[in-house]
C-alpha cells in the first residue's frame, strides 16, 4: 500500500518507485487488482462515512 501511495502523490512512474516499497512491478499490479476488485472506492466509501460521523457529532 505504501508503494502505491508514493505513487500517487509524487505520480512517478511505477518503475521509479524506491525499492524499499518494493517492485514497482508488483505495486503496479496489486493495484490494478485492488483497483478491480473496488478496493479504493470502498477506502474513499468508508472516510466519507467517518468524515460525516465526525461532523454530526460536533454539530
Amino acid at each position: 500500500m505504501a508503494g502505491i501511495i508514493y505513487r500517487m502523490k509524487t505520480g512517478c512512474q511505477w518503475r521509479a518507485i524506491p525499492n524499499e516499497f518494493g517492485s514497482g512491478q508488483t505495486c503496479h499490479r496489486r493495484f490494478q487488482e485492488w483497483e478491480r476488485v473496488g478496493v479504493f472506492k470502498k477506502i474513499y466509501s468508508a472516510s466519507q462515512n467517518s468524515s460525516s460521523d465526525n461532523r454530526s457529532e460536533t454539530a
